[in-house]
């Protein structure tokens, strides 16, 4: 019995191994995936295939603030309905999204239970039956924040949060190099339009005719 049970164990305890080693790899894939996209659509379709498909989430959301709000720039998931009610809605609403953007802290609601009593006034749209939201943030500064939702209860145990928050990470610093990249290009822009705009005055001045 006792050589029976220990080999029982000692599958178990590969075959824990072996799931650790796959999510590990999935996270590496994702972060990959994340680290070659330069433009936010470009993080909103990884975030709506590979990170969903790794946590076993049906929706997802990517919010960004505008104005004092939050305006979701990418949704996965969602019924026609809820897209449309939750499409921006003020940073300070009580809602879990903007919640987790507000206090830089995830937010996890296990229930649908849960969810109605920590949020009695959310508005009666179809909801998943669990959500994890969490905060975009790269050196202090809030870029944005991601909801998933889940087709069940989840009791989101220490490593699902772990793994959850290792992608929001990643996400995070994709979405600030995208920032950034997008930053100069539009630098690149003006100064090629102040460029043309100097050599045409240029012309003009060498040129009596042209004025």
């Amino acid at each position: 019995w006792c050589a029976s049970h220990d080999l029982k164990t000692a599958s178990e305890l590969t075959g824990a191994a072996r799931n650790l080693l796959d999510r590990m790899a999935q996270v590496q894939a994702v972060g990959a995936a994340l680290a070659e996209a330069l433009f936010a659509a470009d993080i909103a379709r990884v975030l709506a295939t590979q990170v969903l498909s790794v946590i076993g989430a049906h929706q997802g959301v990517l919010a960004v603030p505008d104005a004092g709000e939050l305006r979701i720039v990418h949704s996965s998931g969602l019924t026609r309905g809820a897209a449309v009610t939750f499409a921006r809605f003020p940073v300070d609403a009580d809602l879990p999204l903007a919640r987790a953007y507000r206090s830089g802290l995830p937010v996890w609601l296990r229930t649908p239970e849960e969810r109605a009593r920590e949020y009695p006034t959310i508005p009666s749209v179809e909801h998943p039956e669990s959500v994890a939201c969490v905060p975009l943030i790269v050196s202090g500064v809030k870029l944005g924040a991601v909801a998933f939702g889940f087709p069940m209860p989840r009791a989101f145990e220490a490593d699902e949060r772990a793994q959850i928050e290792d992608l929001a990470r990643n996400a995070a610093l994709a979405l600030e190099r995208a920032r950034l990249y997008e930053s100069e290009r539009a630098a690149r822009r003006r100064f090629e339009v102040l460029a043309r705009a100097s050599r045409t005055f240029a012309e003009a001045e060498s040129d009596p005719e042209i004025l």
